[in-house]
């Protein structure tokens, strides 16, 4: 896996706590994690939505040739509408997502999915990241108490990124 902004903004975040243990301030260290967890949550999920609209652009500009159609796409089929593309709330699954792209796309995706153990942990891993922020913001952030430790958000991302490369390269 390449590192990315969120490898980078992880690493800091380790550093500080690092920092903040050999220095004996075990409180503003709990402190520190406490908030980095949720916010680490809200900069994976910003993340993977940028990637996956980043994605259906190219796919788009790679399969259409007119201008208009493209700028259509963008502006009202692809832009604020990527919390419509998945149920987080509900769905185990990101058949939702798969079934816009038709019923062949979604059934060889379905079967890659069940082939794959990894790419269906990502699957996973991507809608619990999704449903953690939509309770983050929907809930109060600052009252929110988050289970997971920072440890375990890094590794549900890690994991998640098998479904967005996959996604990436299924589409373009």
């Amino acid at each position: 896996m390449v590192e990315n902004i969120i490898d980078e903004f992880y690493k800091r975040h380790l550093e500080l706590l690092n920092y903040l243990e050999e220095n004996k301030e075990i409180s503003l260290r709990s402190e520190a994690d406490d908030n980095f967890k949720k916010v680490l949550v809200i900069a994976i999920a910003s993340f993977f939505e940028q990637e996956i609209i980043d994605t259906l652009n190219r796919l788009i500009e790679t399969k259409i040739n007119d201008g208009r159609l493209i700028f259509f796409s963008k502006f009202k089929g692809i832009r604020r509408q990527y919390y419509t593309y998945f149920d987080f709330d509900t769905d185990n699954n990101a058949n939702r997502f798969f079934k816009i792209f038709g019923d062949e796309f979604k059934k060889q995706a379905e079967e890659d999915v069940k082939l794959n153990q990894d790419l269906g942990q990502g699957v996973k891993s991507f809608l619990e990241i999704g449903l953690t922020r939509d309770r983050l913001i929907h809930q109060n952030f600052a009252t929110f108490y988050l289970e997971k430790t920072s440890i375990e958000i890094y590794n549900l991302y890690k994991s998640a990124m098998v479904f967005i490369d996959y996604l990436k390269n299924k589409l373009c």
